[in-house]
């Protein structure tokens, strides 16, 4: 899903990145794995011991969180594909920046 509006929002300059947290083994590896199973291209942030997700308040995962080009946190949550390119369009400042599906 995630890969999926990456794509479809390339053009516009969002990065998407995922971040690997509470990985008990190997995180790196996992990371690593995930983004081959499933064809995402391997720019992971490892957040080892969960100091990330602390800040975040992030209580379960997935967790989508939504950040400005200025660092800001413009929005949290978002898991359905409607709740994601919503979120997406309000960061955009526009939806027509998203590619049809």
């Amino acid at each position: 899903m995630l890969e999926q509006l990456r794509r479809r929002t390339s053009r516009s300059g969002l990065e998407i990145i995922p971040v690997n947290v509470w990985e008990g083994v190997n995180p790196f590896v996992e990371a690593r794995n995930f983004c081959d199973l499933w064809g995402i291209p391997p720019t992971v942030l490892v957040d080892e011991d969960g100091g990330l997700a602390a800040r975040f308040a992030v209580r379960g995962v997935p967790t989508n969180i939504f950040v400005d080009s200025d660092g800001t946190v413009t929005a949290v949550g978002g898991s359905t594909p409607e709740e994601l390119e919503s979120a997406t369009a309000r960061l955009l400042g526009s939806s027509s920046l998203i590619d049809p599906a």
